[in-house]
């Protein structure tokens, strides 16, 4: 984009960014482990730095577009995006998506502590932000001056909405949605903490809590409608999940009433599309390829029997509810899409063509490292080719991409992100504070086309 471009031209702030890759490579994992998908960032081919458009990558029927594509969707401005990122759904697939549009249109990203989440699973948004939106309050431009929110937080629509910029558009309030089951098995199968019970003894012990108020409970009972704010409307009790129509049926159509958008993770190409649409079509459908990431945690395979299945969704009511809920509007809303653009083909074509890009991504990635910021690090001993085709910036996850971003705000010295995200050890140090690797050391291939 052009923010790479006029990095790559300031060699400090390139090598600034490419410390940024190295240093998110040996960054601890969050209280319970990472989302299981990437971030699927565009590759730039070298000669783009040097001004030239080499086109999309594969040619025509690329998987990404042009620099002079790119360039043009700077004139299709977006409105404010506020992701509320669940758990385990394919959120970071989505969020990346998301950071990829806004990072080359220009945008400005509310960066998350940690590179992961707002607080989680406290109050949103937390230290440093309180501290910083005090400071900004008092200041001329306020603190609603951002574009996107992406990063992992419990949702409070008040609250994030005033971090986001007043427009002509009023901002656009997006999440994913999992089969309640089948994210409870994902669940289970990436937190450690969850493996250290079996299957059976983790969902006695789910079904046992009285509250909800720590990470492993959050990950282990209705979890979406956790993230969703669920549990903040019922000051942490559990005693309101049994089917509590009181209590669950109004919270779930409150809640949808404000979500623009649920995609449902078992459709995220379908789902993606109807966020298309949701834009105005000012998303290029090659803007919405991604690559899926594992599932599980490493060696992690444990599949939950029929029982356990059922007995996951029971345990996870509020999940069930909110889910069959967006399921039902979401089939609505893409079947209406779907005969709209019937008699020109539209939706049919771009299905097919978004499918026809994953996999291509898919094939381009086969056998390369698939974990995100953990492989940050060159070489992969498959080839120079193959590592241009999948550059390492392609394999890096919404954390990772997170930690670039606020890399990037600090060394701009922006007023848009605290001081103190700043002087994170995995943002500043050596990155910020004592040059970038000499210049020997970026030579690999690894690095030269690392796609930012």
């Amino acid at each position: 984009n052009g923010e790479s471009g006029r990095a790559a031209r300031r060699p400090g702030v390139a090598r600034t960014m490419l410390r940024t890759a190295l240093i998110v490579g040996a960054l601890s994992a969050a209280v319970l482990g990472d989302d299981e998908s990437s971030c699927q960032m565009p590759h730039v081919a070298p000669q783009l730095a040097r001004g030239a458009d080499p086109g999309p990558l594969g040619g025509a029927e690329g998987f990404l577009l042009s620099a002079k594509q790119r360039a043009a969707l700077v004139s299709r401005p977006l409105p404010p995006i506020l992701f509320a990122k669940t758990h385990k759904t394919a959120s970071s697939t989505v969020a990346c998506v998301l950071l990829r549009a806004g990072d080359w249109r220009n945008l400005t990203f509310m960066v998350a502590q940690n590179g992961s989440g707002f607080n989680f699973p406290g109050p949103f948004p937390g230290e440093p932000w309180n501290a910083w939106a005090a400071a900004a309050d008092r200041s001329p431009r306020g603190r609603a001056r951002f574009d996107l929110i992406v990063n992992h937080a419990v949702l409070d629509l008040p609250a994030m909405l005033g971090f986001l910029r007043k427009g002509p558009e009023r901002p656009l309030v997006v999440t994913v949605l999992r089969e309640p089951w089948r994210q409870a098995q994902s669940a289970y199968n990436w937190y450690p903490r969850l493996r250290a019970r079996s299957p059976d003894e983790h969902l006695d012990w789910a079904e046992g809590l009285a509250e909800v108020a720590s990470a492993e409970a959050a990950a282990a009972r209705n979890p979406q409608a956790h993230d969703l704010g669920w549990y903040r409307h019922t000051g942490g009790s559990t005693a309101h999940d049994a089917a509590d129509e009181g209590w669950v049926g109004p919270w779930v159509s409150a809640t949808l009433s404000a979500v623009d958008v649920a995609l449902p993770a078992e459709h995220l190409e379908e789902g993606l599309l109807v966020l298309r649409d949701r834009l105005g079509g000012r998303l290029a459908v090659e803007e919405l390829a991604s690559l899926r990431m594992k599932e599980a945690g490493p060696g992690a395979t444990v599949r939950f029997s029929e029982a356990q299945r059922a007995r996951a969704g029971r345990v996870s009511r509020v999940d069930a509810a909110i889910y069959a809920a967006a399921s039902a509007r979401f089939n609505q809303e893409v079947g209406a899409l779907a005969r709209a653009e019937s008699a020109a083909g539209g939706f049919a074509e771009d299905l097919e063509r978004l499918r026809a890009l994953n996999r291509r991504l898919a094939e381009a990635c086969e056998g390369m490292p698939q974990w995100g910021y953990a492989h940050l690090h060159p070489p992969t001993s498959q080839g120079e080719a193959k590592e241009r085709a999948c550059p390492v910036a392609a394999r890096t996850d919404a954390r990772g991409y997170t930690f670039r971003t606020t890399a990037r705000l600090c060394a701009a010295r922006t007023t848009d992100v605290p001081a103190a995200l700043c002087e994170d050890p995995h943002v500043a140090g050596s990155l910020l504070e004592h040059g970038a690797p000499a210049d020997g050391e970026a030579a690999s291939s690894s690095y030269r086309g690392l796609g930012w």
